[in-house]
């Protein structure tokens, strides 16, 4: 990737100086430098974490049990919490 940087005048020169000093190019030597400097900075790995498993159960179905009579208990139950939500009042 390329990417431009402003580097401060006597970094640049301290830069190209070392450099030529390691016998690499500057962005070689630039490249090498973040790296390391990242490598200090980032916090140790945390372990990853055991993965979430489900576990469920097959319950199975209730005889008489229709999706009409459960509308219907829900309804019986809706109704009773209103009920009891306007004696409060």
């Amino acid at each position: 990737m390329k990417t431009t940087i402003t580097i401060e005048g006597e970094l640049a020169a301290q830069i190209a100086r070392a450099a030529e000093a390691a016998g690499v190019d500057v962005n070689q030597l630039v490249n090498d430098l973040v790296r390391e400097a990242l490598k200090k900075q980032s916090p140790a790995q945390k372990p990853m974490a055991k993965p979430f498993k489900q576990v469920t159960h097959k319950l199975g179905w209730y005889p008489g049990m229709t999706w009409e009579r459960i509308q219907e208990i829900l309804l019986e139950e809706e109704a009773e919490q209103y009920r009891l939500s306007q004696s409060n009042q």
